[in-house]
């Protein structure tokens, strides 16, 4: 859902981390609705105008799951950037990890 030259200013702030798991400190919530997560989409869930408006849920990973998630990650980059701990940050990562893409692809240019 981003653009490409949004991606490609994301690109020059993306940085490695200290993992051999996790290479990027650029984290995607997978299937996201939105690049917020937030209660709105909480509050539409499981109601006819959500499944008109956003289509149906994702079983596995539903909007709640994305709001929780995405405050687990941000509770804990929060932590590792005020304290230099970074164990919360790859816990959190790790918890949710089959839902989650790492870094940031762009398009290859075809000549």
């Amino acid at each position: 859902f981003q653009g490409e030259k949004n991606l490609t200013t994301m690109k020059k702030y993306e940085t490695e981390l200290s993992h051999e798991e996790f290479s990027s400190n650029v984290i995607t919530i997978k299937k996201a609705r939105h690049y917020a997560c937030t209660d709105i989409l909480v509050a539409f869930q499981g109601t006819r105008l959500g499944r008109l408006l956003f289509g149906a849920q994702d079983p596995e990973f539903n909007s709640y799951d994305g709001l929780i998630t995405n405050s687990e990650l941000f509770h804990a980059w929060v932590l590792k950037a005020f304290t230099g701990n970074e164990q919360p940050f790859f816990e959190a990562i790790n918890k949710r990890k089959e839902f989650l893409f790492h870094g940031i692809t762009l398009k290859s240019k075809q000549d």
